[in-house]
């Protein structure tokens, strides 16, 4: 099977090893800052006052704009515990799903493949869309904000899709593998 894409070498084994761990990574990098903003109402508290500080103090925007920044930080303090919440749910599921995406590639099983190529793709559309929300809204901030956000994010988006990519190119390697053995048989 010929291999054409953007990393030949990260492809097959090597490269769903690769994705498994910078995924896991990924997934403790959400789910312990939310565990401790969820159990600690101090750390939240201390997170609310650096944005203030941050967004609102140490820049100068339009008006409207302040207010439209005060009026979400202010529904986001109001719900943390549920978004928070839901945070750490996600991000549990997906590091589940990477875990039996590292069992699935040691024993070469396909289906344990699908749940972390099912989360992580629900994932990469999520990020899309934040990416393209984000990119519109970098304008308003800074101009060096304007011009580096969205090449470090597009960027980082890309090699995300390039991984998953990967894996569902050896989940399809094992579909004939598979086909191989039961064919010679």
């Amino acid at each position: 099977m010929a291999v054409s894409g953007f990393c030949v070498r990260c492809s097959g084994l090597p490269g769903v090893f690769i994705t498994a761990c910078l995924s896991l990574a990924g997934c403790l990098t959400v789910f312990i800052p939310s565990l401790y903003l969820l159990v600690q109402d101090d750390g939240w508290l201390d997170l609310r006052q650096w944005l203030n500080s941050q967004l609102i103090e140490s820049n100068q925007f339009d008006l409207e704009l302040v207010q439209k920044i005060w009026r979400t930080l202010e529904w986001l303090d109001a719900h943390h515990h549920l978004i928070l919440a839901v945070l750490l749910f996600l991000s549990f599921i997906h590091l589940i799903a990477t875990v039996l995406l590292i069992v699935g590639t040691l024993t070469r099983r396909r289906k344990m493949l699908l749940p972390w190529m099912l989360t992580d793709l629900v994932a990469i559309l999520l990020m899309f869309t934040i990416f393209l929300a984000s990119i519109f809204v970098s304008y308003f901030i800074d101009i060096l904000v304007s011009i580096v956000f969205p090449v470090v994010a597009g960027l980082t988006l890309g090699i995300w899709i390039v991984l998953w990519r990967n894996t569902v190119r050896f989940y399809r390697e094992l579909k004939s593998i598979k086909k191989l053995t039961e064919t010679s048989s």
